[in-house]
């Protein structure tokens, strides 16, 4: 619409009416505005581990994705792999520990389920992903003994039962030119371990 309105001097000015839509949730007004990049451990990350020749540590392929339209620098990326065992699934004495019992091998309940702690991916290192790219980076286990026992009892228990169902998590930190991210939560992602 067009309206018409006094200026100073006294003469009409045009002035339009603009029209403001509202933005649909999850929409960003501008694509070159800074949006938290996100990291995604692959579904096909299980079946991409592999053991390190020289120190025999367990390596696992994971993704980290950057969809703005500027460059992101990725620090110390932190994964903890869990295996989520079945209702009335075995949990071995040297999982849980000396004394304890199976609930103390549960480092947490996610969606009512156990979840123990198999193994944790880091590295402390900085790598950068180009605006809109995608890129793979081999990060290294380390486990404690427990954490060793626990990733035993779950092969066995894959031997036996068939398919684990296993859940990994964590963190790295992201930053950009334009903007510090922090610490970004890494997508939990749930699938299944077979051999």
């Amino acid at each position: 619409m067009l309206f018409l309105v006094p200026g100073n001097d006294g003469r009409a000015q045009k002035t339009f009416r603009v029209r403001i839509l509202p933005l649909r949730v999850g929409r960003p007004i501008d694509p070159l505005l800074p949006a938290a990049p996100h990291s995604i451990l692959l579904a096909r990350a299980v079946a991409q581990l592999s053991a390190d020749s020289e120190t025999g540590a367990l390596k696992g392929k994971f993704e980290f994705a950057n969809n703005n339209f500027y460059s992101v620098v990725w620090e110390n990326p932190d994964v903890d792999l869990y295996w989520l065992p079945h209702n009335e699934q075995l949990l071995t004495q040297n999982c849980f520990g000396a004394g304890g019992t199976a609930n103390d091998a549960c480092a947490f309940y996610q969606d009512g389920m156990c979840a123990v702690k198999v193994a944790e991916f880091s590295a402390e290192e900085s790598f950068e992903t180009a605006m809109r790219t995608t890129i793979e980076r081999q990060l290294v286990s380390t486990q404690t003994s427990q954490d060793l026992a626990c990733s035993m009892n779950m092969l066995l228990s894959q031997a036996v039962n068939g398919n684990q169902r296993m859940l990994a998590n964590g963190t790295a930190h992201a930053s950009s030119p334009l903007r510090d991210f922090g610490q970004v939560d890494v997508s939990d992602v749930y699938y299944y371990f077979s051999n």
